[in-house]
């Protein structure tokens, strides 16, 4: 397609069998397409931020979490059995999973720490703290789990263990080799969820199996996480914040469903649509378009850390020329679509 230039992105996970759970990374190139300019908002910053020892949150009921950070911004289903309370301050990001009135895992991007380190320390900084191997093994529940982490694993989002029941997912900027972000996440939820390849002993529990309408709420809570977490990143690169674009999400939620529904992994379709294609038959005029995809991942931020840590896609969602952003996220397949009107 004429004045289409091609910048793309590719992450898909695998599969398992029985007494092993294999996961594999794959990335391609990310879409730039060439062809509202509306006032850039920032919410203002709340009196308390959730950027201190994130951990602490653990086990705690969301009333507390509610009386020391106040209501969360939204609230959004999750793919694995908790609720998210999603608290956005601009400088500081943070998603809490709520399960059984006690929370079980939190993500934070922007201003936020553990006990021992903070967010956009150094991974020298962090291995001071912490040892980052590449294997953990635990008990649980007369089960015995062991993670085998990747050398791609190590280097973009080691594992460790903080304590009994309790570990740490580091999520580096491998580009300026600094933290940026983190999840915790009991024992519990992160067998459930298997973010890296498992052995086990015993039994692998099954994961929730949702219906129609709840896929639609969880998918519909990671298209808002999404472009959050993208403008928090743009925040730490001084890039002004993107707005959202119901047109452009639509397009952008087509792709998701179509690759899915297909079973195939591209910018291009079968019948051979491209970005710009989908855009026009969308009826969104453009001068510049850029896409991003995923797919495989556990959730929105994991897709986002991905992104984050691909050349093409990170030159993408921190180039200072797009202004509006929609996204369209169908099961675990994920599409970015950035544009300047």
């Amino acid at each position: 397609m004429k004045g289409l230039r091609i910048v793309l992105l590719l992450l898909v996970v695998g599969a398992g069998a029985l007494f092993f759970w294999n996961r594999n990374d794959y990335l391609a190139p990310a879409h730039d397409a060439k062809t509202k300019n509306t006032e850039n908002t920032q919410k203002a910053e709340a009196a308390q931020k959730p950027n201190g020892d994130i951990e602490r949150w653990i086990n705690q009921a969301p009333d507390t979490l509610k009386k020391d950070q106040g209501e969360p911004d939204h609230m959004d289903k999750s793919s694995y059995g908790y609720e998210w309370y999603v608290y956005d301050k601009g400088d500081a990001y943070a998603q809490y999973g709520v399960k059984d009135d006690r929370i079980v895992t939190a993500f934070a991007a922007g201003e936020a720490s553990l006990a021992d380190v903070k967010l956009g320390e150094s991974r020298e900084e962090v291995e001071k703290h912490y040892t980052l191997e590449n294997e953990v093994s635990f008990q649980y529940d007369g089960n015995r789990y062991t993670f085998k982490l990747k050398d791609k694993d190590q280097q973009i989002q080691p594992l460790v263990q903080l304590k009994d029941g309790l570990f740490a997912q580091f999520y580096f900027d491998t580009f300026k080799d600094e933290l940026a972000a983190v999840r915790v996440i009991t024992d519990e939820q992160l067998i459930m969820e298997r973010p890296y390849d498992i052995t086990y002993t015993g039994q692998l529990p099954e994961q929730p199996q949702l219906i129609t309408e709840e896929w639609q709420q969880v998918q519909a809570g990671m298209e808002q996480q999404i472009i959050e977490i993208t403008n928090v990143m743009r925040a730490q690169f001084d890039v002004s914040p993107l707005e959202w674009n119901d047109n452009v999400a639509a397009v952008a939620f087509g792709h998701s469903e179509d690759m899915q529904k297909q079973q195939y992994f591209s910018h291009v379709t079968p019948s051979g649509e491209e970005l710009g294609d989908r855009l026009a038959d969308g009826q969104v005029p453009f001068q510049n378009a850029g896409e991003n995809i995923a797919a495989g991942y556990t959730d929105a931020p994991a897709a986002m850390i991905g992104w984050l840590n691909s050349e093409g896609h990170r030159k993408t969602m921190l180039d200072p020329t797009y202004k509006e952003l929609g996204v369209g996220v169908y099961r675990y397949y994920y599409t970015q679509n950035f544009l300047l009107q």
